[in-house]
């Protein structure tokens, strides 16, 4: 590139990104919008004027790609990854494996490749790190939905990894061929375990010694360094150089500098970012996007549905309630950085030219749709909370409670730790092996049909019900194994925190026990179901996964709908016996607002009376209180806390379960039921003196 060359590209370049920065900071709009518009202006004016600009700027956009993906994995560590733990990889585990399955079939759907639709599955399914803490500082997120995007992130960049590795060899091969795919993946883990390896033995020791001269320029120059190194190591094996300045990234981090290298290079992977980001403007092919709308916005609509649904689904899972789980789903409904990174790996497929324009389309959608999405999630988790059947809305609330109980023991108790940590092993064991004979079984399928055909002259509908049943042998033990396997964690934990009563008593938590056994053996047989069908679902006819998927969750849930059906009915009986117990006692003493109630003693013994109600509190309403004259639904506790309105007790008389038309008065004295945390959170709410105003907000909005 001659200097002129060079000016002629990079001048236009930042000129036309400045100001397109500008302008969508403006509008409170992404930034990486703007410079993709920047691409688009730029490639426009390059049709017409011959500059000859892509070919000028591809190679800055590779320096971009480097610093990008090195400042990823800068952000990524395994003290990180350990931190977020069970709980991002169960959210991420719902999230992602959600949108990859619809994903992958959707693509198929439209017609891609089996091996493009892996490519379009990947990019669809990981969000943008960048975008979703935008939201998060703009909106300030708090509290449990704050958590749970950030243990997101830090699982999702691990995943985000591992597809990128793999995702390099299938560019490599480009089929999935059984010889192939071994091949390149035990080159894949070779080479990733060779660089890790080393790495960790002479990166920080490195780095160390660098930032201990004490001069920061000199820190940054060994970091790019290291960066350009790895991206270089990762292109003469033949991967990907993102790849490569990913797991620089990671080395930097894990040598403990990683926080500080990231503000050193900040300005100069903001400035090589914008490059690649209008390079991938000026590669959209805005005819190919218009002529594929439907694709575009379907390619949107399993981000924003999928990923919504995902994230509430593992959000509630762990217990953090149906309010956070889809406040932080409509956050992350969106792609971003490595999405753009996979479509560039697609352009050598057959099919794959017009994917990184199909992709940018995508993100600039969800990019544009996620903070509004976010800002209307709490409207709309509180409406859904509404319209949800009464059972449903008791299980709900109850759930919290009992996953509080259940980490509780867990963490006490270091042979039910012991149990549950072998069991999660067994599980995922039984999912390899399952995995890996679906994978043989699709593999083999054709050679042994033509094999069997030649060999015995069957029919081909004989042929094809003899090798299913041979496939299917070996493959229903390890499936018996996997489900009792899931039965009897779901058992474990479930007892764990509703013990059974002694054999000579009335075991009252037998119902509320049944119901969180049915709910755990629904989660962990969903969970394990996307997982399966994520790993196997390329080598098997399409929609034969979803059919499985729904089949299989259709039957646990029908068991489960039964059961919280029982358990509304046991709660009603629960809510009468706990007003016969107040009524007998005559120590009641009002209290203000806010406060518990003389016989706090009373509802302790309530809950070892009446067991898998969660924990009762009660509270006493003075004329004073925010909550009199309102409805319950005007307040809507249960979507706004977690925790429910079980009995109101008004003088000698009772409302058992009362309604939401029912209407608080002074001195009514209401009992609730939750985890500890929800019922801390309904109790400040009733007490917030700011309380009415947001009763009131909530009630104009449902009533437009």
């Amino acid at each position: 590139m001659t200097s002129s060359g060079f000016l002629s590209a990079f001048a236009p370049v930042l000129a036309v990104a400045a100001a397109t920065s500008v302008l969508f900071q403006k509008l409170r709009l992404p930034v990486v919008l703007g410079f993709l518009l920047a691409g688009v202006l730029l490639k426009f004016g390059d049709q017409h004027y011959g500059i000859g600009m892509q070919a000028h700027v591809q190679s800055m956009a590779e320096m971009g790609v480097i610093l990008l993906m090195f400042a990823l994995g800068l952000e990524f560590s395994l003290k990180d990854l350990s931190r977020a733990g069970l709980l991002g990889a169960i959210v991420v585990l719902f999230e992602v494996g959600l949108v990859f399955c619809l994903g992958f079939m959707l693509a198929r759907w439209f017609g891609f490749s089996p091996v493009l639709a892996l490519f379009v599955a990947s990019l669809l399914a990981i969000s943008s790190t960048t975008l979703v803490l935008r939201v998060v500082d703009e909106q300030k997120l708090t509290g449990k939905t704050k958590e749970i995007l950030l243990a997101m992130l830090v699982v999702e960049d691990l995943v985000a990894i591992v597809l990128l590795a793999l995702l390099t060899t299938l560019a490599k091969t480009q089929s999935l061929s059984a010889q192939d795919l071994l091949k390149t993946a035990g080159a894949l883990a070779f080479f990733l375990f060779l660089m890790v390896a080393a790495g960790l033995a002479v990166v920080p020791r490195l780095l160390l010694k660098v930032r201990a001269t004490g001069h920061a320029e000199t820190l940054l120059i060994a970091s790019i360094g290291l960066a350009f190194l790895g991206a270089l190591l990762a292109e003469r094996f033949g991967y990907s150089v993102a790849l490569g300045a990913f797991i620089a990234g990671m080395l930097v981090a894990e040598a403990g500098v990683g926080h500080e290298v990231s503000e050193l290079i900040k300005p100069v992977r903001d400035l090589f970012a914008a490059v690649f980001f209008v390079a991938i403007g000026l590669s959209i092919d805005l005819h190919a996007v218009a002529a594929s709308p439907g694709l575009v916005l379907a390619f949107a609509a399993c981000v924003i549905v999928g990923k919504g649904i995902g994230v509430t689904a593992g959000a509630f899972a762990v217990g953090a309630g149906l309010r956070n789980g889809v406040q932080a789903g409509a956050a992350a409904g969106q792609i971003g950085e490595f999405s753009f990174v996979i479509a560039a790996l697609a352009i050598s497929i057959p099919g794959g030219e017009a994917l990184g324009s199909l992709a940018v389309a995508s993100a600039t959608l969800t990019a544009c749709t996620a903070p509004f999405l976010s800002l209307r999630a709490q409207d709309f988790a509180l409406r859904l909370e509404r319209v949800l059947p009464h059972p449903v809305q008791n299980f709900l609330s109850l759930y919290n409670s009992w996953i509080e109980a259940s980490r509780s023991a867990n963490a006490k108790n270091e042979s039910l730790s012991r149990r549950v940590r072998k069991t999660v092993l067994l599980i995922a064991l039984d999912l390899a092996i399952l995995s890996a004979l679906v994978i043989a079984a699709a593999l083999l399928d054709q050679r042994l049909l033509a094999l069997l055909h030649q060999r015995t002259g069957f029919d081909s509908r004989v042929a094809h019900a003899l090798l299913f049943g041979l496939f299917l042998l070996p493959m229903l033990p390890v499936l018996w194994g996997l489900l009792r396997l899931i039965s009897s964690l779901a058992e474990a934990l479930a007892f764990a925190a509703l013990p059974a009563a002694n054999a000579a008593d009335v075991d009252f938590a037998q119902a509320p026990r049944r119901v969180f056994v049915r709910s755990l053996q629904f989660g962990m047989s969903a969970a394990a179901a996307l997982l399966l069908i994520s790993v196997t679902q390329a080598f098997l006819p399409p929609g034969g996964a979803l059919i499985l998927l729904i089949i299989t969750l259709g039957a646990i849930a029908a068991s489960l709908w039964k059961s919280t059906q029982q358990l509304h009915g046991h709660l009603r009986a629960g809510a009468g016996a706990l007003f016969e117990l107040l009524k007998t006692k005559q120590s009641l003493d009002m209290q203000p607002v806010g406060s518990q109630t003389a016989h706090a003693q009373d509802l302790d013994d309530a809950e070892q009376l009446l067991p898998g109600l969660g924990h009762f509190r009660s509270l006493t309403l003075t004329s004073q209180s925010k909550a009199v004259n309102r409805r319950l639904n005007e307040l809507n506790l249960r979507a706004m806390s977690g925790a429910q309105v079980i009995l109101i007790r008004r003088g000698n008389d009772g409302f058992l379960q009362p309604g939401g038309h029912d209407v608080l008065l002074a001195g009514d004295e209401i009992v609730l039921s939750g985890s500890l945390e929800d019922l801390q959170r309904a109790q400040d709410l009733i007490a917030d003196p700011t309380a009415s105003d947001s009763f009131t907000n909530q009630n104009a909005n449902d009533s437009a």
